[in-house]
């Protein structure tokens, strides 16, 4: 009896440039385009590149916070001064 093996060609992880998933991100922000149409022209899952927009859009709100706490210093003094001089 033979033993015939088949095997698939190993295929590797494709990786992209920080610079390629910013413009495509860029370029799924304009009116009228369309997230799936732009992953079929560049070979991509729609998945990944919606995945790159929620990340470029966590990393947006991560880097301007839109409530910073600020730490006043108490104005103790000035309220001391005006109620001395009301007694």
């Amino acid at each position: 009896m033979n033993n015939v093996s088949v095997t698939r060609p190993y295929r590797k992880r494709r990786q992209y440039t920080p610079e390629f998933k910013a413009r495509l991100v860029a370029e799924s922000q304009h009116p009228g385009k369309s997230v799936s149409r732009i992953a079929l022209d560049n070979d991509l899952n729609t998945n990944l590149l919606r995945r790159w927009i929620n990340e470029s859009k966590e990393m947006d709100q991560g880097s301007s916070p839109a409530f910073v706490p600020i730490r006043l210093p108490a104005t103790v003094g000035h309220a001391a001064q005006s109620s001395s001089k009301t007694r």
